[in-house]
């Protein structure tokens, strides 16, 4: 199955990142000038954007779809199911059952939307609050994708709040390598995402 146009456009950009940003070479000892930290800690904060970007945007996309699918088809597909139930539990009414009632399938689109805009990271919190309501599980995401999201994103938090004087050099090779352990898990879930109606 193919991948997404959205994540073709992330690993494009990724590439671009890393052109700007990282050496051409790695050094085999792992030594840089200050200029080759600087620039790679930019890589960290500007590659954890595209990350959680992608993430956003196909969550969107998704909802989206189910949102046109349902005004032009009146189809009650399992994403707009999953988005009012979700929705529910966040308004602290889990039990209240699904319905074909316009107006509370509008405000679970409303609510979902303001919650993808509210989003702020791509650690485990972050992107299961975005995609469960979409369909996909817990269980069928890959773990160490889980994993490595989260300790990327740690590690662009610390680069990004707090000061050159309390960091330590950063591996450059290292967090290359992670983006791109990111990027290969995360065309299997793309590609679940494009299974969703």
């Amino acid at each position: 199955m193919p991948v997404s146009r959205r994540f073709m456009a992330l690993v494009s950009r990724l590439g671009i990142l890393k052109g700007h940003f990282l050496p051409g070479q790695f050094n085999p000892l792992g030594t840089y000038t200050r200029r080759e930290y600087d620039l790679a800690r930019a890589y960290v904060v500007l590659a954890h954007a595209e990350l959680e970007a992608y993430i956003e945007d196909r969550a969107t996309e998704i909802a989206q779809r189910a949102e046109s699918n349902w005004q032009t088809k009146g189809r009650h597909s399992g994403v707009i199911r999953g988005i009012c139930a979700s929705h529910n539990v966040r308004a602290r009414q889990p039990w209240l059952p699904f319905t074909k009632d316009p107006k509370r399938i509008s405000s679970a689109l409303q609510s979902y939307k303001a919650l993808v805009g509210n989003n702020h990271g791509i650690k485990e919190d972050n992107l299961l609050r975005l995609v469960f309501p979409l369909g996909i599980q817990y269980q069928s995401i890959d773990a160490t994708l889980i994993t490595d999201l989260g300790s990327f994103g740690s590690f662009r938090g610390g680069i990004a709040h707090s000061s050159i004087k309390t960091q330590q050099p950063i591996d450059i090779e290292g967090q290359y390598k992670k983006v791109e352990a990111i990027i290969k898990r995360l065309k299997i879930l793309d590609r679940k995402i494009n299974q969703l109606r």
